[in-house]
């Protein structure tokens, strides 16, 4: 089994068969790469390894982002970084089977632990783990959103919520947004306060460089992106209305980007579209190459999010670090996403959601620096050392 990267000492033999190669995983294809610039030497290795954990790994999935990009993170901090899951989908990763972590379980190894759905082996492991755990909560769908789509995943969403209550024994918790961070006081009972549990951004996929300049809004033609899987509880009906009310006011294109889309969901989107004559400025977009969103993205001046849950919402931060301006519904964590109030579409409503647009095409530039130097700020590689690391 090869050894972590930049590390060829024999380990001892109950560490060897948990041994992972991130040589790999660091510089596969890019939506897996994370931010080149982290600080290399923020604070000492300390001798001891860590498990990174979570069920799945699938392309393209913000979770397995996180993950991997932790990977490369923990790296700076720890001798030996292990990444765990049972399922992968990811390729030229190697990846360590729950079976494996739980025949090497260590004092000298801390775990971190991604949770976002309903995890079956995972309360038999930090049962037997005597070292240090870490709880990172994601956030889990409301089964709700999921019934008829994927009644498979809407059952072990309502399972993971059951879950989460009996997670009481890790040594500490951190969770993307106080929003989820109470979600976990309320299925605890509150043995587990939200006060207690560390505030952490998660990882995104553009870097924190002064290269990136502020965008100059187009002169001729506002282009307007939303990006999230095509399905009901996203709302894109509401964007689409709102915009299709702005047809004689405002000259632009929308580009509305998913990894996967319901099919009943997107006949319904694309009826909108042709019922409001949107043909000509609308153009939903299925699995496009990471290259090529993050090209759109780039080229964006206004990105919409009037999804009915949002636990973080990474893309809009990724759109926001790019200078492209931010109009997000007020649900879930957007108010703590965002700060800028006038940004948050606060009633919900695709009347409000109207002015907001024109308010903020009359005046993009400014929003565009605003919004970008606060991210730039607020999502930097020093949050995520203070929130993580030093959370052990």
């Amino acid at each position: 089994m090869p050894t972590p990267m930049g590390h060829q000492r024999k380990l001892p033999n109950k560490s060897r068969t948990l041994m992972l190669n991130l040589d790999k995983s660091i510089s596969i294809d890019e939506q897996y790469s994370v931010n080149p610039l982290f600080s290399k030497s923020i604070c000492p290795k300390n001798g001891k390894s860590i498990a990174v954990v979570t069920p799945s790994l699938r392309v393209k999935d913000a979770v397995s982002r996180y993950a991997i990009g932790l990977c490369n993170f923990f790296l700076n901090h720890y001798e030996f970084v292990y990444l765990v899951s049972n399922s992968s989908t990811l390729p030229n990763v190697n990846v360590n089977s729950y079976e494996s972590l739980s025949n090497n379980l260590d004092s000298n190894l801390d775990l971190f632990i991604h949770y976002s759905i309903y995890d079956p082996n995972l309360e038999s492991i930090i049962e037997k783990h005597s070292g240090k755990s870490q709880l990172y909560y994601h956030g889990i769908t409301p089964p709700e959103h999921l019934e008829q789509l994927d009644p498979i995943t809407s059952k072990n969403c309502a399972l993971g919520l059951d879950q989460l209550a009996r997670l009481t024994s890790f040594s500490s918790y951190s969770s993307n947004s106080l929003f989820n961070a109470k979600q976990i006081e309320e299925k605890t009972r509150g043995k587990i306060k939200a006060s207690e549990i560390k505030i952490s951004p998660p990882l995104v996929t553009i870097p924190f460089s002064p290269q990136f300049k502020h965008q100059i809004p187009h002169k001729n033609q506002l282009k307007f992106i939303s990006i999230g899987r095509i399905i009901p509880h996203k709302n894109f009906e509401a964007t689409l209305e709102a915009l299709s009310q702005l047809n004689m006011e405002l000259d632009y294109t929308y580009d509305i980007i998913g990894s996967s889309a319901h099919g009943n969901y997107l006949t319904q989107l694309n009826n909108l579209i042709k019922e409001w004559n949107l043909d000509s400025k609308v153009n939903i977009h299925i699995g496009l190459p990471f290259e090529e969103l993050q090209k759109r993205l780039k080229e964006s001046d206004i990105y919409l999010s009037t999804s009915h849950h949002e636990g973080f919402g990474i893309p809009i931060i990724e759109a926001a670090l790019l200078g492209v301006v931010p109009i997000v519904f007020n649900k879930g964590a957007m108010p703590e996403t965002l700060i800028d109030k006038d940004l948050i579409v606060m009633d919900n409503s695709v009347n409000t959601l109207i002015q907001k647009i024109i308010e903020v095409t009359s005046n993009l530039t400014q929003k565009s620096v605003k919004i970008q130097d606060f991210v730039a700020t607020e999502y930097s590689d020093e949050i995520l050392l203070n929130h993580l690391v030093k959370n052990f």
